[in-house]
């Protein structure tokens, strides 16, 4: 990626961002009043009122990451990386917090102890825009470890995302690429050191039913193999191995598997306005499978990874038949 593209795109993102700050914060009392009316009219867990508040909320942080990641430009190279870590860290954490308060949400976990060791490779499931902000608050908040993202690029939009996320070593990829990208995660892997791991969502993208049929659909035609090894799978998306060989390869890494529940239905903001966030208790479960006992074969390591994935829709479930 070019930095005349970077420039391009934060000349415009960065402006909107702060004035949509601006906008918000200044309108807040009327905006307040206004979703109080909404919500006492059409009575669904006040979320309306809630979501305003977050939006104003996640405005602000964004805000002051950038100004913050702005400020720190003109640090020296070690310190400047070092601000950055912290600057992410808040940005994350004073997010997941904030979610946390203003939607009565409640996270049970279980296995953390298998974040002791580092480095290695984390490989969560994704099935909502919330569920992105657990690793942040697990990994690193809790367990002080430094993450690596692979994401895709279109999160570049966000200009806190963009900036410190452009600064640390991270990958944004493009997922429409005819291109190889795995190339760009085994950078990501290879220099992988203590009190540092890398995370990446397998599935690619969100679960919803729909996405995981028309996937399945593309499997049946391009792969039967892949296909029949993904066919059963009900709560998760068909994963992309691609990603997780790469990094394998790169460096012999443990594998930290975290599966949730609690957040399915909610892929999109239009899904948070029904209410249904509201009072979740969102289940974490981690596991850890040593590097020795992953099959070195390529072909082998990629029907492991679809076991472990049919491990991860076996888990989830269970816990939505309860």
């Amino acid at each position: 990626m070019s930095r005349a593209n970077d420039l391009r795109r934060r000349c415009w993102t960065i402006p909107v961002y702060l004035m949509a700050a601006a906008a918000v914060w200044a309108g807040l009392p009327l905006l307040a009043t206004i979703t109080l009316v909404v919500d006492v009219v059409r009575p669904r867990r006040w979320v309306v009122t809630r979501l305003t508040m977050m939006s104003a909320v996640y405005l602000a942080v964004e805000t002051l990451g950038i100004l913050a990641i702005t400020v720190t430009a003109i640090f020296p190279s070690e310190l400047k990386i070092r601000a950055t870590y912290a600057i992410q860290r808040m940005w994350a954490e004073a997010l997941y917090q904030a979610l946390r308060r203003l939607f009565s949400l409640r996270l049970v976990v279980r296995g953390e102890e298998n974040l002791a060791e580092s480095p290695f490779l984390l490989v969560s499931r994704h099935t909502s825009i919330v569920d992105t902000l657990i690793p942040a608050h697990l990994v690193t908040r809790l367990h002080g470890i430094k993450l690596r993202y692979v994401l895709k690029r279109e999160l570049l939009v966000d200009p806190c995302l963009d900036l410190a996320g452009s600064r640390l070593p991270n990958r944004f990829v493009d997922r429409a690429a005819r291109a190889d990208q795995a190339s760009l995660v085994a950078e990501l892997a290879a220099d992988l050191q203590r009190g540092e791991a890398i995370l990446i969502y397998p599935e690619g993208t969100r679960f919803t039913p729909e996405k995981q049929r028309r996937h399945l659909e593309r499997l049946a035609r391009r792969n039967p193999g892949m296909y029949r090894l993904a066919r059963d799978l009900r709560w998760v998306m068909p994963p992309r191995p691609g990603g997780v060989l790469a990094a394998l390869e790169a460096n012999p890494l443990d594998v930290v598997t975290l599966t949730h529940t609690g957040l399915e239905g909610l892929a999109t903001v239009a899904d948070l306005f029904d209410g249904r966030l509201v009072g979740r208790t969102i289940e974490v479960e981690l596991w850890r499978t040593p590097h020795s006992e992953i099959p070195g074969d390529r072909a082998a390591r990629v029907e492991w990874i679809l076991g472990l994935w049919s491990r991860v829709d076996g888990w989830v479930g269970e816990r939505l038949a309860r």
